[in-house]
Formats: structure tokens, sequence, C-alpha cells
């Protein structure tokens, strides 16, 4: 049990959560959300108060404006909640990215290979390239998922609602 809890602590910080509360209606911050049309950011509707956005170029995944649809790409998950009359907190939230998981399982998978003494290449190459190809994915896809928040952040707080 205690593995588990600690392995979801170390994801929970692999993650970008971003929370703010800012003025208006639900309507007016989703009517805010659609001004943009796709300028900054793919806005999909989830449900009545969750959205996905999705970048419009994902360096990472290769996807230019959504690309053919097998794969999101960068995104980012806004989830509108009433605290108060006039009162919206707004969270970003991204997930997990299922390359980084591939990535590990991969270095793992080496790893054990290496080990049980079938190499023909020095362990010490998989317990540095894997690692630094890993941290290199999860850069590159952490920085666009900051922008993309970012963007979202800028178009709520620009359109005449200030942030509380």
């Amino acid at each position: 049990m205690q593995v588990g809890a600690y392995l979801m602590n170390i994801i929970d910080k692999i993650l970008l959560n971003k929370q703010f509360n800012i003025v208006g209606s639900l309507q007016s911050i989703e009517t805010i959300l659609l001004t943009d049309k796709g300028k900054s950011f793919i806005l999909k509707k989830m449900n009545d108060c969750q959205y996905k956005c999705l970048a419009n170029i994902s360096i990472g995944t290769l996807l230019i404006k959504g690309g053919i649809g097998l794969v999101d790409g960068i995104k980012t998950m806004v989830m509108l909640k009433p605290v108060a009359n006039n009162i919206i907190e707004v969270t970003l939230k991204t997930h997990l990215r299922i390359e980084l998981v591939f990535v590990a399982i991969i270095w793992l998978s080496a790893i054990c290979y290496q080990v049980s003494d079938r190499q023909n290449v020095p362990l010490w190459v998989n317990l540095t390239l894997f690692p630094t190809t890993l941290i290199c994915f999860w850069g590159v896809y952490r920085f666009q998922e900051q922008r993309l928040q970012l963007k979202i952040e800028t178009l709520l707080k620009a359109e005449g609602n200030l942030p509380i």
C-alpha cells in the first residue's frame, strides 16, 4: 500500500496542476474559451464543466493542428467549478503521457536483459542513455504543457475577467 502511495506522489509531481479563481459565470468563461477559435489551442468540450485543450503544434508528438486524431498531442484538461456568486474556480490539469511510460518500460527491460548476462552493450550505457532520453522527452512535453496552460490562463484573464 505504501508503494502505491509513493508512486502516486511521484506521478503527481510529474503532472502540471494549476488552479485560480476568475470572476464571471460558467457561460461567460465558456464563451471566452470559444472565442479563441483555434488560434492558440483547440478546444473540445467533454461535459458541462470540463474541456480538453489541445496545442496547435505538438513538437514531442509531431502533430500540427490536431493531426490525424490517433493521439491528442499536448493537452490540458480545463475544469470549471462555481465556488461563489460569479466566481469560478479554474483548474488546469495534465495527465501522465503514455510515451514516457513506454520509454520507462523499454529502459527497465533493457536493464533486466543486460543484467541477465547476455549484453553486448556496457551496462553504464543503459544507466545513462535511457534516463537521459526519458528526462529529455519529459522536458519537451513539460515545456509545451506549460505554454498551453499559460495561453489558456492568459486568454481567460485578458478578456476583462480579473483573477481573484
